[in-house]
């Protein structure tokens, strides 16, 4: 079995793409203190709070408190996501009090209804024409996708590359590594000639997918060109005892097993969340009955997040350990070239920061990331007249690491926002095999 050196450092060469914006505005950039309220009057801790049509998110404080600036102009709508990503209904601010802060009640959420948001994405440092959507976690519980590519499939925009489980997400027709897949802020590689597929993740454990549809690259590099699908998996909510379990099974077209259970349970001011999931499907069936070759996959995988106050702002930190076996390239030349992923790992640890105010700055966000990846992918050709069978191999394993670092701040009559994204690959190795 030969190696192919590919255990080169690629750590020195990272990509740093630095966004700097300064915008004039006709209006004051004075900053408006406000405070979250739930429905039933209790302040709402580590909610996200975006305007509607603005991209970035303020983080709410323990006492339900988070800063917007500079105030929108009037009227402006918020919406708000709980950490376990319930989207509640969104809320129209037609006047400012006289006194501070400006109290913002949330609204009961019905949970027979499905609430999917556009021209905002939370997460995202969307440019302003950046096409944004957001899939909340009610959206996500009642359709249960069983694959990320799944989950916004049917979006505008959005295309499907591949004929089965392996399949990548596209936007605007790029492929090739031009859609930048994050989970948790965190960029998702993969050992593949179509990009990143993020078929490691389950989401039935995601809070919600936001989605902009346009050019990213001024925020998070070349692989952006396309636009950013952002996964973000669902936290645990302070001061909460929490458990939730599903069970789900399909059968003709798509027969597949799942379950997954969480327990949330309170820690000092902090929380903790325990996931576990699983699933496994069979080979898919066509219109007519027949069997779908080399479609079928299983999966399991597993989650340890906790999130709470953490000095002027609000952290998390999330561990998590995906295992996939046996995932099928489905292909139309599946009987004579049978394509499988024999495993595929997947560990990430990732912490992450935020801030409303902070030394003059506002809107802080940072994270930090460091995982694992390997891949496993078995090619067999089957025996022809004049061919001889013949099996191709390779086996590859990587680390990753990532800093992102953002922030914003008046100057000089506008604004000034800044950020720095480092992130890079060591411990590149590639082993190949024919027999």
């Amino acid at each position: 079995m030969p190696f192919i050196p590919g255990a080169r450092s690629r750590w020195p060469r990272l990509a740093v793409p630095v966004a700097l914006a300064l915008l004039l505005a006709a209006t004051p950039l004075a900053a408006i203190p406000a405070r979250l309220l739930l429905p039933d009057g209790r302040p709402a801790a580590g909610f996200e709070v975006a305007v509607v049509g603005r991209s970035g998110a303020a983080r709410t404080g323990a006492d339900g408190r988070f800063r917007l600036e500079p105030t929108p102009p009037l009227p402006f709508t918020l919406v708000a996501t709980s950490p376990e990503g319930q989207l509640f209904p969104p809320v129209e601010v037609a006047a400012l009090p006289a006194s501070e802060p400006l109290e913002i009640a949330l609204l009961a959420v019905s949970r027979d209804s499905v609430t999917v948001l556009a021209g905002v994405a939370p997460g995202l440092d969307a440019s302003p024409a950046a096409a944004a959507v957001v899939l909340g976690v009610e959206e996500l519980e009642q359709r249960r996708p069983p694959r990320l590519v799944d989950a916004v499939a049917g979006l505008p925009g959005v295309a499907q590359l591949g004929e089965g489980a392996d399949s990548v997400p596209a936007l605007r027709g790029l492929a090739r590594g031009r859609t930048l897949l994050l989970v948790d802020g965190a960029r998702v590689s993969a050992e593949r000639r179509v990009g990143p597929s993020a078929t490691f993740l389950d989401p039935e454990s995601l809070a919600s997918i936001e989605v902009a549809r346009g050019p990213g690259s001024v925020a998070y590099g070349s692989d952006a060109f396309g636009g950013v699908i952002h996964a973000r998996t669902r936290d645990p909510e302070p001061e909460r005892t929490r458990g939730r379990a599903a069970l789900s099974a399909s059968a003709g077209g798509l027969p597949e097993r799942a379950a997954a259970a969480e327990l949330t349970l309170p820690a000092g001011g902090w929380a903790l969340l325990l996931a576990l999931q699983g699933r496994d499907a069979d080979d898919a069936e066509a219109g007519g009955g027949a069997a779908i070759p080399n479609s079928s996959s299983s999966g399991h995988g597993g989650a340890l997040r906790a999130a709470g106050p953490a000095g002027p702002g609000w952290g998390r930190a999330s561990l998590s350990l995906d295992r996939v076996r046996d995932l099928g390239k489905a292909a139309s030349d599946a009987d004579v070239v049978r394509s499988t992923y024999p495993r595929e790992d997947a560990d990430r640890l990732t912490l992450g920061w935020s801030a409303g105010e902070l030394g003059g700055w506002d809107s802080l966000d940072l994270t930090a990331f460091y995982g694992r990846y390997r891949v496993l992918l078995d090619r067999d050709r089957l025996p022809a007249p004049g061919s001889p069978r013949r099996i191709e191999s390779s086996d590859t394993d990587a680390r990753d690491a990532a800093l992102r670092a953002t922030g914003g701040r008046p100057l000089a009559g506008g604004r000034l926002r800044g950020g720095v994204d480092l992130h890079g690959r060591f411990g590149l190795a590639a082993r190949t095999g024919r027999s």
